[in-house]
């Protein structure tokens, strides 16, 4: 019930501030989270705690998503900001090659739409957008997940390198 309650008062206290697709996934995860707790007396099945998990990895994706660009984000930063117990926050990303690789991931895959979308912002630039710390890290890493450096996406007019 103290999640509940929790959800939606965030909810009611940023609703101003969300998106209607962000304040939809919310308010359809308060649902999931009431038939979770009640679901038993109203006849309904489903796992309390398989709920609360896709909640809670929501939560960590809507999080991760909103601060891509902080160069501080980080598993430790997303454990720390959400509370969340790292046990639990690692077996939810174990798919993705873990919570680190994921934000990796997105952050590469944005970087990559973003030298197509913005041809004259310098490479270096797009990856310090995104939350890399070197321009040399955000080459290096983004020529291990496309097998190509980053000015060569814009050379190939944003030919899809994996993303």
């Amino acid at each position: 019930m103290r999640l509940i309650v929790e959800r939606i008062a965030a909810l009611a206290g940023n609703i101003r501030h969300v998106s209607s697709d962000d304040a939809h996934r919310s308010l359809c995860d308060v649902v999931h989270l009431i038939a979770a707790a009640f679901g038993e007396e109203a006849g309904l099945s489903g796992s309390k705690r398989a709920i609360a998990r896709a909640v809670m990895f929501e939560d960590v994706r809507r999080f991760v998503r909103a601060n891509l660009a902080d160069c501080e984000l980080s598993p430790e930063h997303v454990l720390e900001s959400l509370g969340l117990p790292r046990p639990t926050v690692y077996r939810l990303f174990q798919h993705e090659g873990g919570l680190g690789a994921y934000i990796r991931h997105l952050r590469l895959q944005a970087a990559a739409k973003d030298l197509v979308r913005f041809p004259w912002i310098p490479v270096k630039d797009v990856g310090y957008s995104l939350g890399f710390n070197s321009a040399s890290d955000f080459t290096r890493a983004f020529r291990r997940a496309y097998d190509m450096a980053p000015h060569e996406v814009r050379l190939s007019k944003g030919r899809d390198p994996g993303v």
